[in-house]
């Protein structure tokens, strides 16, 4: 799936709604009236404190200038203010989330540290994975932890970033096993020395194995 520029103008004016619609009125930290399980309220933007004027703005300018927006969903204090789909999207029609994924993950970890199924995020990944054979394995690649993972500082070769076309991502796909790739991964460098977009391939595929 390959990314669509958006304009910068829109860009600012979705940050604008972001700090005028969102700090409107005290209400910015008001506890929810209910916590959502099994689906969302909806709620009028007046009733949680925000302001229609510039929703309605930015829906306008959305579709005059046929930007590529698949949905927009807004949630204040629990309710859903907007869900909407713009044509040829539904509801229903699933998406490539990429990065999204990340904080998704990322806050499962925080779950699973706090029930004790993980330790800790110093903990080495390889430990989740005795009844596996891994290649490349040095004492670099045996230091990686979920803190790494994390952080995107494994130092695993993953080259899959939007500039290197991919080639780790295409490779991963058409492997029978996504994990046991990553984890066969030669390393490029010490676990923790430089932060590398690993979103597409390591980083989340590891710790959502884990």
């Amino acid at each position: 799936m390959v990314p669509i520029p958006l304009n910068r103008h829109l860009i600012s004016w979705c940050i604008l709604i972001c700090l005028t619609c969102g700090f409107y009125t005290p209400r910015l930290f008001a506890s929810p009236a209910y916590w959502p399980t099994n689906g969302w309220r909806f709620s009028t933007p007046e009733e949680q404190g925000m302001d229609s004027e510039p929703l309605i703005e930015m829906m306008e300018l959305i579709r005059n200038k046929e930007y590529a927006i698949n949905s927009i969903t807004i949630i204040r204090n629990g309710y859903l203010i907007i869900d909407a789909y713009l044509y040829p999207s539904q509801k229903n029609t699933k998406r490539v989330i990429h990065s999204v994924t990340k904080s998704f993950i990322s806050a499962l970890v925080g779950i699973a540290l706090d029930k004790g199924y993980i330790q800790s995020v110093y903990q080495p990944i390889f430990e989740f994975f005795p009844e596996k054979t891994i290649a490349n394995l040095d004492e670099q690649k045996q230091s990686i932890t979920l803190e790494h993972l994390l952080t995107m500082t494994s130092g695993l070769d993953t080259n899959d970033d939007w500039h290197s076309d991919l080639p780790r991502l295409a490779k991963m796909v058409a492997s029978e096993d996504w994990t046991q790739y990553v984890l066969n991964l030669p390393m490029t460098q010490a676990p923790g020395n430089r932060n590398r977009h690993i979103g597409l391939c390591s980083g989340r595929n590891l710790y959502h194995a884990v």
